[in-house]
């Protein structure tokens, strides 16, 4: 085989696995699990702190994941309680109504006790932290339509 022949057959596996590893990195860093993606935001977050103020925001993260975890429990029993309603043989509507109650009164706890933590790390950072948290935030979040 030609020399030349050769030299392009291997710049191009090569330039396909760099694409391959580009795209699959892309794929992988976008479809992280809720967890993950928390953990990313708070690594980068923490990294871009100054070093007093990281232990307060690594402090109100570590609680609100506290939370997250407690409430997150308490909606999986929740959602298993709206399943078992609509699943009965008899559909009790009240009966329904209130467990989609109690789902949407702990999911909505969850969401003021993170905007609590928000609150209380916001008031701490200066104007340029503030942006800088949000901006970190504003990376990974998924294009709406």
């Amino acid at each position: 085989m030609n020399t030349k022949v050769k030299l392009f057959l291997y710049l191009s596996l090569v330039v396909n696995i760099v694409l391959l590893g580009y795209i699959s990195g892309h794929f992988f860093k976008h479809n992280l699990s809720p967890e993950d993606k928390m953990q990313h935001h708070r690594e980068a977050v923490l990294s871009q702190l100054p070093e007093a103020k990281r232990a307060l925001a690594s402090n109100i993260f570590d609680q609100l994941k506290a939370k997250h975890d407690l409430y997150s429990a308490q909606i999986d029993t929740a959602k298993d309680n709206v399943e078992a309603e609509l699943t009965k043989d008899v559909f009790d509507k009240d009966a329904f109504k209130k467990s989609m109650a109690e789902l949407n009164d702990l999911n909505g706890k969850m969401k003021d006790d993170a905007a609590n933590s928000i609150a209380d790390l916001a008031a701490e950072l200066t104007p340029e932290e503030r942006k800088m948290v949000v901006e970190q935030f504003k990376k990974d979040r998924p294009l709406r339509k």
